[in-house]
Order: C-alpha cells, then sequence, then structure tokens
C-alpha cells in the first residue's frame, strides 16, 4: 500500500540504534549471570537473568512497534461480531505488542518478589541485612505490577481491535472503547505524532466512549474520535487508513462489511 506523504518522516533509524543498545545491556545482564552464577553470589544470578529477558523483551517489542511498522497485507484482518451481535471486519491490535506487555509486568513482579523474599529471609541473620520493611516494600510494588494481571482478568485490559460494520465503527484500545457511527465521521486523517496515526475524527452527536481500566489502560484522545496508532496495530497501518478513508467515500460499499468480500478486498488492497 502506498505510504502517506503525511508519514513520509518517519524515521526508524533511532530505533534501530536504540534495539542495538537494548540487546547489548541484555548481552551484559546474561553474561553477568554466567558468572555470577559461578562465582561467590549465586543467589544474585537470577536478577541479572531476569534483566536479560526484560531487555529482550522490550527488543521484541520494540522491533515489532517502532521498526516492522508495515507487518504484511491483510491477512490479519477477519470476520467477527460487534457488541450487539452484528457481522463485522475486524482489523486487530499486534499480538506481539499485547504478550509483550504482559512479559514485562510479570518480569518486573517476578523481580520485586524475588527482592521480597530475599530481603525477608535474611532479617535477623546479620546487622548488614536488609530490614523486614524492605521486603514489606518491595512487596508493595510487585504487588502493583500485578494489578495489571487482575485487569486483564476482568477483562478491563484486553489486545485491542477495531470492528467496521455497514453502521459503524467499533474501538478497543488496551483500556477503553469507542463508538462512532459512519453519519457521524467527519475525516479520516493520517497523523505523525509518536509514530503513524490514523485519525478518524467525529462529531459529538452519537459518539460513545468508556474507560474500562483506568490503571494501565492509556488515555483515550480528549475530542470525539477514534486515535488508532501505528505501533499498536497488527496490520499495515496504511492499509487501515485507506481500508477507513475508501468505506467513508463510498457509502453504497459498507454493506459487504462483515462478509468475506470486505476481507477479500482487505486482501487484495482494492481501495482506489
Amino acid at each position: 500500500m502506498p505510504w502517506p506523504s503525511e508519514w513520509a518522516n518517519t524515521k526508524k533509524m533511532k530505533w534501530y540504534f536504540g534495539l542495538a543498545w537494548i540487546g547489548f545491556l541484555a548481552l551484559v545482564s546474561f553474561v553477568g549471570a554466567a558468572v555470577m552464577a559461578t562465582g561467590e553470589s549465586p543467589g544474585s544470578a537470577k536478577y541479572l537473568l531476569i534483566f536479560g529477558l526484560l531487555f529482550v523483551t522490550i527488543m521484541v517489542v520494540g522491533f515489532d512497534s517502532r521498526v516492522r511498522l508495515r507487518k504484511g497485507g491483510g491477512g490479519k484482518i477477519s470476520a467477527a461480531t460487534d457488541s450487539q451481535g452484528r457481522p463485522a471486519t475486524n482489523v486487530p491490535y499486534s499480538r506481539i505488542a499485547f504478550a509483550g506487555s504482559s512479559l514485562l509486568m510479570a518480569l518486573l513482579v517476578a523481580i520485586f518478589a524475588a527482592a521480597t523474599y530475599d530481603f525477608a529471609s535474611s532479617v535477623g541473620t546479620g546487622e548488614s541485612k536488609a530490614p523486614l520493611g524492605a521486603a514489606v516494600v518491595f512487596g508493595a510494588i510487585g504487588l502493583f505490577f500485578a494489578t495489571y494481571f487482575v485487569q486483564i482478568a476482568r477483562k478491563r485490559i484486553a489486545r485491542g481491535h477495531l470492528l467496521l460494520t455497514p453502521h459503524g465503527l467499533e474501538h478497543r484500545s488496551w483500556g477503553y472503547e469507542s463508538q462512532l457511527p459512519w453519519n457521524s465521521v467527519m475525516h479520516v486523517s493520517a497523523l505523525n505524532g509518536d509514530g503513524p496515526e490514523v485519525w478518524i475524527r467525529g462529531s459529538d452527536n452519537h459518539f460513545a466512549r468508556r474507560r474500562t481500566a483506568k490503571l494501565w489502560g492509556g488515555k483515550p484522545p480528549r475530542a470525539a474520535g477514534l486515535a488508532l496508532q501505528g505501533k499498536s496495530l497488527g496490520v499495515d497501518p496504511a492499509l487501515v487508513y485507506y481500508m477507513i478513508s475508501y468505506y467513508l467515500a463510498q457509502p453504497s460499499a459498507r454493506a459487504e462489511l462483515g462478509t468475506e468480500a470486505a476481507i477479500r478486498r482487505a486482501q487484495a488492497g482494492s481501495y482506489f
């Protein structure tokens, strides 16, 4: 798909340098863990091992969201149903970004859980050992990060998607939901903010939004509309931009949304 001119200045070189630096930190962490495991402080090796895994996860998520922006064609677009059970065409968010974020949180919980255990087990064993208060603080921090998984279990945080139906658009971000009927869509714009972004401006009439998670869920835009960040999408953001623009300009074609015809059009990129 042609890259919109608004995204022409999207720079990837800085992300290559950043990922290379994080990769170096991961290597140092793994080497340090191996050295400590065979040295005088084998118990400390687990922290460097976890940090190494943390850096590797950041690299994978960073590459998927900042470098590999053009994630193929429309192969991941599928048929689905909207909140009212009507046929819809589903544009998914990135599976790697969501799974990677969950793994990052799990590793942070593991770090603070290990620190809590080490501090608590060392209480009373010597004057140089950490007091119980330190174990309580690290335990509280670990529990704070663990609330992320409580939000997922309660479905307040989800992977996210955009549903297109003959009636309108439904957007599920990680922590909020938005609904916008076609007759309230004013225009579709390609913006270059924190990377490529598709902005669907809507009127206040019939626009609905509901926050599902205030913690870890991100902040929705203040204006009425849907903000789709290319770094979070599971498909090429250019495909999504032209897809929405096409159905906005061609009301008669919206009837195919939710059917195999819409999926075939997305796979072929037939929006011109």
